[in-house]
């Protein structure tokens, strides 16, 4: 594997292997990323092309690029921003199986499919940027440096954000609004 600079400088010169190697290893974490944000995964692959396009589109007008993996997350944030915006009626937004992906299945019971649902609710009451801080921090397991790279804020005001969300998560599913 080449260095991220020659990496970059390869896909600049769109060589068809380095492409590929960038696609084959951001796209299955792009399609997770895009099927916990929207919840529907035909929209979650139109989410993964439309970003590579873009990416591409980038590359030839020649972008300034700093990281590849922040950049393409950036991108299929702006992209499920948009599809928000033209979608805000629908309540599809985040899907039912929020769970990380290192966690098993909450097939199990009736009260963990209920607190499961009300936790995606939840998550959907919340802004934007708190809902990618969230979803990035717990669903990705991605670091607070990670995620300020990829959001484009400094550490300190992802540990705010993240904060606020974890706030909020908690007085959306307190005591007297656990059920919904």
């Amino acid at each position: 594997m080449t260095r991220p600079n020659q990496r970059l400088e390869h896909a600049r010169q769109f060589q068809i292997h380095t492409l590929t190697e960038i696609y084959e290893e951001f796209s299955p974490q792009l399609y997770y990323y895009a099927l916990k944000r929207i919840g529907n995964p035909a929209f979650a692959e139109d989410c993964v092309a439309d970003t590579f396009q873009r990416f591409l589109q980038s590359l030839q007008k020649k972008t300034s690029i700093d990281n590849i993996r922040a950049y393409l997350y950036r991108i299929a944030h702006n992209w499920i921003t948009d599809h928000y915006r033209k979608k805000s009626q629908d309540t599809d937004e985040l899907p039912e199986n929020i769970a990380p992906k290192n966690q098993k299945s909450l097939e199990g019971s009736t009260i963990e499919k209920i607190e499961h649902e009300n936790l995606r609710l939840a998550i959907q009451e919340l802004p934007p940027i708190q809902q990618q801080v969230i979803v990035l921090r717990y669903l990705q397991d991605w670091s607070q440096k990670e995620v300020a790279a990829t959001i484009g804020r400094s550490v300190g005001s992802v540990k705010q954000l993240q904060r606020r969300a974890e706030s909020k998560l908690k007085k959306i599913l307190g005591p007297d609004r656990g059920e919904r």
